[in-house]
């Protein structure tokens, strides 16, 4: 009688093993749940479209959770492309709001046909100064006032106009524009997970000039420049946060600024690396953060409306009407 064989294994068929949900690279920080030390009380982990990060205090308790962090847009490639395009220079100029506005629009479509699964290359730079001549109609002929009249209306412009990219071949509107509170942390955090680049204001001291590659700027506080200079006289400057870093225990948003050749990163033989990032202490954002829909969104009550005065009270907040300048 001959000998059966043990039957033969199928064929091994090879499997695509999907990256983990929050990580952009092996290099990264995996988020983990924490427990607070007074209650024992476990908060998970929050999931987001892009990184999953931990709470950034107990509920229970509001203790600070102790876990470090790290997560940026601007890592995230496609095709070889990074998804923040080009970084944008504004020159000499002092039209920091609309290059803010125009990379936040191009990104944000960027990611939303990320999403959709189309080629989000397919997406141009758009023009900061189509822009601003579109801020101009919603001025109506008035005189620019600048400050957080400035901004209301750029944002606006860019709900009811739009803006148009380099190739002058399409008109991009946002279907919503709202604010979050720049001390709610954990909601702009979260809001940078889920793939929204903020529009943010800082104030800008001489330290933003020479920022280093890898170190934090620390702006000064508004309060006690009051008492050096007018407050006209106070530069302001409107930035893009892109991600956030939580290190130490100390929390701080990645930017992206319009400047040529910022927070330059260089090899040791001196050429140039990288360039357009930094980071900001999150606790010094001057204004409440802008976010743009992604997708067709109903306004809800922190959306910019045709009411200026409800407008101002979502961007200011608690601060001082007396309005610093634009650089």
């Amino acid at each position: 009688m001959r000998p059966q064989h043990p039957p033969r294994p199928p064929l091994a068929i090879p499997q695509v093993i999907p990256r983990k949900r929050g990580r952009r690279s092996a290099k990264d920080v995996v988020a983990r749940p924490f427990r607070c030390t007074r209650y024992g009380w476990w908060n998970p982990i929050m999931k987001h479209t892009f990184f999953d990060v931990p709470a950034l205090e107990c509920k229970c308790c509001k203790e600070k959770c102790p876990l470090d962090f790290d997560f940026n847009l601007c890592g995230i490639t496609v095709n070889l492309h990074k998804i923040f395009g080009h970084i944008l220079d504004q020159g000499n100029s002092e039209l920091c709001e609309a290059f803010a506005f125009a990379k936040i629009m191009e990104m944000t479509k960027k990611i939303q046909y990320l999403m959709l699964a189309k080629d989000p290359t397919l997406i141009g730079s758009l023009n900061p100064f189509h822009l601003f001549d579109q801020y101009k109609i919603m001025l109506g002929g008035v005189p620019a006032t600048g400050g957080t009249d400035q901004t209301i209306l750029m944002a606006m412009a860019l709900k009811e106009l739009g803006i148009m990219d380099n190739r002058k071949s399409t008109i991009y509107r946002a279907s919503n524009v709202s604010t979050i509170s720049r001390n709610d942390q954990q909601a702009i955090v979260s809001a940078l997970a889920n793939g929204f680049p903020l529009h943010a204001t800082i104030l800008q001291g001489t330290k933003l000039t020479f920022l280093r590659y890898c170190t934090s700027y620390e702006p000064p506080d508004f309060f006690q420049a009051l008492k050096v200079r007018a407050p006209e006289d106070i530069p302001c400057h409107a930035i893009v946060l892109v991600g956030a870093v939580k290190k130490k225990g100390k929390l701080s948003y990645y930017f992206l600024n319009a400047w040529k050749r910022f927070c330059a990163r260089r090899s040791e033989d001196g050429t140039l690396l990288a360039y357009g990032i930094g980071k900001v202490n999150a606790n010094r954002l001057y204004r409440n953060v802008i976010k743009v829909s992604r997708f067709k969104e109903a306004p809800n009550e922190r959306s910019f409306t045709q009411n200026m005065k409800l407008n101002t009270a979502l961007l200011v907040g608690d601060l001082p009407r007396r309005e610093p300048t634009f650089r």
